[in-house]
């Protein structure tokens, strides 16, 4: 089985260096960089995934997944929860990273989030371990599957999948081959 992942094109709040976060901001939508972004990575896609393709609910993945497929109906996509961003903090959405990045919450954040990962370091986010298991829930419906897919999510999304530090670039194409064999929800811890 091949998954294609696609980080969404470039965002109003990318372009800023303000953090997107999991929310749905109605001001944060493709720019016209990332509509570009989207059309130029169209080429590329193969119309067989159109009708295979999961997508986060937010805006800037739904558009992308949109252009990218050829113009395929929203309805058509499979809109998966599952999929939005880490979100450690709804307070830091639409914030200039420099607002934040020193505080000593975020920093005891930046530094334990894995080694704590039940720990909460933010009242209105969600742990790294919550976080995990949602994406590790998604992995186990498409290993039942057996199905190549196209998968338009967000950068910590496909960092957790590839298990890569890396930055990831927008409209970024990154394919993972996982073995075809059934899985279980302990096998999916080793992925």
């Amino acid at each position: 089985m091949k998954l294609y992942f696609v980080r969404h094109g470039e965002s109003v709040f990318n372009s800023k260096g303000l953090y997107p976060g999991s929310g749905q901001d109605p001001s944060n939508q493709l720019n016209l960089t990332g509509i570009i972004q989207a059309f130029s990575l169209a080429n590329s896609i193969s119309h067989a995934l159109i009708f295979n393709t999961y997508v986060s609910p937010l805006d800037r993945c739904v558009s992308t997944a949109v252009i990218i497929t050829g113009g395929v109906e929203i309805q058509k996509f499979n809109i998966d929860n599952r999929l939005v961003e880490y979100c450690r903090s709804k307070s830091h959405e639409g914030k200039y990273y420099e607002e934040y990045i020193h505080t000593p919450k975020y920093l005891a954040w930046k530094k334990n989030y894995k080694t704590t990962p039940t720990k909460k370091y933010y009242s209105d986010g969600e742990s790294y371990d919550e976080f995990t298991k949602r994406l590790d829930s998604f992995m186990y419906m498409l290993k039942e599957k057996n199905e190549d897919a196209l998968i338009v999510t967000h950068r910590d999304v496909i960092r957790y999948f590839l298990k890569t530090k890396e930055d990831i670039p927008n409209c970024g194409l990154f394919t993972l081959e996982v073995e075809s064999k059934f899985l279980s929800q302990d096998d999916l811890q080793h992925i």
